[in-house]
């Protein structure tokens, strides 16, 4: 699975099951260097998980959103969702 893909899933779960999102604003502001390269269908939900701090890109800005996500990230995002939650 890749990370927008991953994104995407896990926005969707966010948004009909929390209220972590009752407050972010869409911009359309990515802040990643390679944000083009980012689908179309992907890159709100890469927007909203970004503004939650929940989805980040790695150290040198780049959010790599063609390679697969590994495990120890879909844990850590799991973990931060599941601190997050009200």
């Amino acid at each position: 699975m890749t990370r927008e893909q991953a994104a995407t899933i896990i926005d969707r779960y966010i948004a009909k099951n929390t209220s972590l999102y009752n407050s972010v604003k869409l911009d359309n502001s990515l802040s990643f260097k390679d944000e083009n390269e980012i689908s179309s269908w992907a890159k709100e939900s890469v927007e909203r998980l970004s503004k939650i701090k929940l989805f980040n890109g790695d150290e040198k800005g780049f959010f790599n959103p063609q390679e697969n996500i590994s495990r120890a990230e879909i844990c850590q995002i799991i973990f931060n969702l599941a601190k997050s939650k009200i």
